[in-house]
């Protein structure tokens, strides 16, 4: 027994050229693989910010005046303004309306105008920031038509609209991301499949001796599972070491973008912890596959 123990540990199994390309297939995978997680989570958080904040409201943009009769144009304008103000504080399902100020106005041209003083420098649509009761439904033909006969220059901006097409493209990315991760996980799996199969016709004598004095398929399978677990595990490992610094940098740039479009694609520490753990999904399906591999093997043919 302490001679069978003894030969056992010494088996070459670990010291074979069939598998050096495993941790580098391995870190191959987890690299693209905290990539895409990351890519799809982010596009996730995004999404579900814009429909906490943008599907229960709507936009009203009046542009300006070109009557002076009665008037410079941002008074005429503003008239304009406050009868879309009173057509939507009318209408049913509608919770709030603010117009919003020469400040936030500003502020939203600046990227693209400068600072600019909105009464002397240029002449621009005022807006009017709408709040929806979800519990109601709005009947927008019935408003549109209402601003349309008080307020002619006024025109319905519905959020839903162009936020389906944004949940729709991030449905196609996520279903994207979720095929790459399959092939990733598929491409890892055959991996391990042909290495393993490498490596027993390369220890057929090792193992038909160990079968002769009395060790079972199983625990055979056993130490090749621990050392295809151990090679994937260090490549995997390297793999996410390196997929990480390249997340924050996208993540860090994408949140310095000017209008706030991506600044929501952060990560949180639990959806970090899911890419932290895919080294240890990567090696414990390797070695659960080179287990059932080298099983079925020995099964048929030894």
């Amino acid at each position: 027994m302490l001679i069978f123990k003894k030969y056992t540990q010494n088996l070459p199994f670990a010291y074979d050229t069939s598998s050096l390309f495993l941790p580098w297939i391995m870190m191959l995978m987890v690299f693209l693989a905290s990539l895409t997680m990351a890519g799809s989570l982010a596009v996730n958080n995004m999404t579900e910010h814009w429909n906490s904040s943008i599907a229960g409201s709507l936009t009203v943009q009046v542009m300006p005046s070109s009557v002076k009769a009665a008037g410079n144009m941002l008074d005429n304008t503003m008239a304009e303004v406050d009868r879309a103000v009173a057509v939507l504080k009318q209408a049913k399902g509608i919770k709030d309306v603010r117009v919003l100020s020469d400040a936030e106005l500003g502020k939203l041209l600046e990227p693209w105008l400068g600072n600019i003083d909105l009464q002397d420098d240029i002449p621009v649509p005022r807006l009017i920031d709408v709040k929806i009761n979800m519990a109601e439904n709005v009947d927008f033909p019935k408003l549109k038509d209402e601003l349309a006969k008080y307020a002619p220059n006024a025109s319905l901006d519905i959020h839903r609209v162009w936020l389906a097409k944004l949940m729709s493209l991030a449905a196609t990315l996520n279903f994207l991301a979720w095929v790459v991760m399959m092939l990733a996980l598929v491409t890892t799996a055959v991996t391990v499949m042909y290495a393993t199969f490498t490596s027993l016709e390369v220890h057929r004598p090792a193992i038909e001796l160990l079968h002769l004095i009395g060790a079972r398929d199983a625990y055979i399978s056993l130490l090749f599972s621990r050392r295809t677990l151990t090679f994937s595990f260090g490549g995997a490992l390297v793999g996410m070491l390196l997929a990480i610094p390249l997340i924050i940098i996208i993540g860090t740039m994408a949140a310095g973008l000017e209008g706030g479009v991506l600044a929501n694609a952060s990560l949180s520490a639990l959806q970090w912890l899911l890419i932290a753990a895919l080294p240890f999904a990567a090696a414990i399906l390797s070695g659960f596959t080179a287990f059932l591999t080298v099983g079925f093997k020995l099964k048929r043919t030894m």
